[in-house]
This record gives C-alpha cells, sequence and structure tokens, in this order.
C-alpha cells in the first residue's frame, strides 16, 4: 500500500522546463513526484488495472492511477496542480510578423483594438493586394461588430505541431481580429506579407489560471499512465492551449521557427508551401522591426 503520510521531500518541478512532446522533460519528474504516493508493485498495478482501455483520450488512464495510489481523481489532480506551479512549460504563438525580432526584443503583447487598426490602416495602405479596400478601410472598421473581441488576451498552445496543421490560419493570414475585419477579399494579398511564424514561449505555470493548471495537471497523469502500460513510443499530438491576460514579457521568448508547410483550413485543408522561411531577425539576431 502506498504511504498515506508521505514524506515531504524537495519539489521534483522546481526550475523544470516542461515540454509536452519531450517526454523525458517531465515523465521522470512526474514519476519521482508519484513515487511516494505509489506501492512497491505500482507498475503492476497498473497494468493490471481494466485492459478495455483503448482510446489515447479515455479519461480511465487517470483512474488508473487514482486506483494504485488510493486517492480520487480530484484530489491526485489538485496535489499535481500545487507542485507544478514551480516550473515552466514551453508554449507556442502562431503570427505572421515582417521580423519575428520585434517578439524577441519586445515580448508579446495582448490584443489591443486600438493598435490593431491601426495596423489594418497600415496594412491596406501598403499592400498592393488591398488596394481595393481603402475607400472602405475606415467605414469597416467603424462598423466592426468584434472589434473588443480577445482585447486584453492572448493565446498560446502547449503543442506546435498543431500550428501548422490544425491552427494554420493564423500562420497564413495573421491576426484573427485583422482576418475578420478585412474579409475572404483579403486572404490572398495577407499570404504575401510577413513570414509565418511560431514564437517559442517559457512560460511559468505560476502565472496562469489555477483551473487550467488542474487540467495540464490531468492531462499530465493521463499521458503518464497511458506510457507506462501501452509502453509505445508515440507521442500524441496535445490540443491545449493557455490564455493569459498579461503581456509576455521578452525574456519568456525562447526561440522562433518558420515552419515549411501548412495546412490552409480555410481552402479544403490544401498544404501551402511556405516560401517565407527566414526574417531579418534570423539573419542578423540583434536586429528588431516593426510589429506587423
Amino acid at each position: 500500500m502506498p504511504n498515506p503520510n508521505p514524506v515531504q521531500a524537495e519539489n521534483p518541478w522546481s526550475g523544470a522546463l516542461v515540454e509536452w512532446k519531450a517526454h523525458p522533460t517531465w515523465m521522470g519528474r512526474l514519476a519521482k513526484w508519484l513515487e511516494p504516493r505509489l506501492p512497491a508493485d505500482a507498475r503492476t498495478g497498473l497494468a493490471a488495472q481494466s485492459t478495455t482501455i483503448d482510446a489515447i483520450d479515455d479519461p480511465a488512464w487517470v483512474d488508473r492511477v487514482c486506483a494504485v495510489v488510493g486517492q480520487d481523481a480530484k484530489q491526485l489532480t489538485e496535489n499535481l496542480a500545487a507542485a507544478i506551479e514551480d516550473a515552466l512549460i514551453v508554449a507556442y504563438h502562431g503570427c505572421r510578423p515582417v521580423d519575428a525580432g520585434v517578439f524577441h526584443a519586445e515580448g508579446i503583447k495582448c490584443n489591443d483594438p486600438v493598435i490593431l487598426a491601426e495596423h489594418a490602416r497600415s496594412l491596406v495602405a501598403d499592400v498592393p493586394g488591398l488596394a481595393l479596400l481603402r475607400p472602405q478601410i475606415e467605414a469597416r472598421l467603424a462598423a466592426f461588430d468584434d472589434r473588443d473581441r480577445d482585447t486584453g488576451q492572448v493565446y498560446l498552445m502547449a503543442d506546435d505541431r498543431l500550428l501548422p496543421n490544425g491552427c494554420g490560419h493564423y500562420l497564413l493570414y495573421g491576426s484573427e481580429w485583422l482576418q475578420v475585419l478585412l474579409g475572404w477579399e483579403a486572404h490572398a494579398a495577407l499570404r504575401t506579407y510577413g513570414a509565418p511564424t511560431i514564437i517559442e514561449v517559457h512560460l511559468p505555470l505560476s502565472t496562469i489560471a489555477p483551473e487550467t493548471r488542474k487540467e495540464l495537471a490531468w492531462y499530465l497523469l493521463r499521458e503518464w499512465s497511458r506510457q507506462i502500460v501501452a509502453r509505445d513510443d508515440l507521442v500524441p499530438e496535445f490540443d491545449f492551449s493557455f490564455v493569459l491576460r498579461r503581456d509576455i514579457p521578452p525574456e519568456w521568448i525562447a526561440g522562433h521557427t518558420h515552419p515549411s508547410a501548412i495546412t490552409d483550413p480555410f481552402y479544403s485543408k490544401i498544404v501551402r508551401q511556405n516560401p517565407f522561411q527566414t526574417c531579418p531577425h534570423c539573419d542578423d539576431p540583434v536586429l528588431t522591426g516593426s510589429l506587423v
């Protein structure tokens, strides 16, 4: 039986950098955190639970852990959520800037409709393919019902594989705010401006909402249990996002990439090859550009 009062040891999550798709960054830490809570034959106990679980996303994977730990899922998840508060997680932001250096220098700013409106005016004025919208832009801005969408928020994803394959519109067309404002007729022009970019962020888990941290803890438990039993090399894609209501400072920005191919969700999921696989910051890391 597991020790009902495990000795308080050093938190194995303190200062850890967790990357979902890199299991070695967290599977061992989770095992170490669970160790004082698990009986010696825990792996055997896990495998002995119901063998009817087939789906990767079946919640019963967490039930396996709880059965051998002797805690319900809610309590175990809350305990793990409290422990991982001391860790950081690798998260990603999809966008289409001219120069990713601005994020390295200034971080990622929350959605601000005033700044976005100025950016829309600049795009329409500068991009030849948007010339037809020049006489309409002020009227469109004045009548824009979705002006306040996502104001004061920043969105990040826990798995960068989903950005080019499932959320390609951020990489192909930039800000969703601008996409809605300018409409489908702007799509071809928007694909010529800037470079599809995935920004890597090392996000302190102490800065996310407690409920989001609990949800993340539950998913970590689910995948750990599945790996122990299934013993496969599969790293499932993780459709999990973080909503921050604060700017992301530049010291959290760890890097960026420009994907070579992007699935377009607006056009029958056609895969578009990306001809813009570099930006000024790639050529000169000191150089910073303007956010576009």
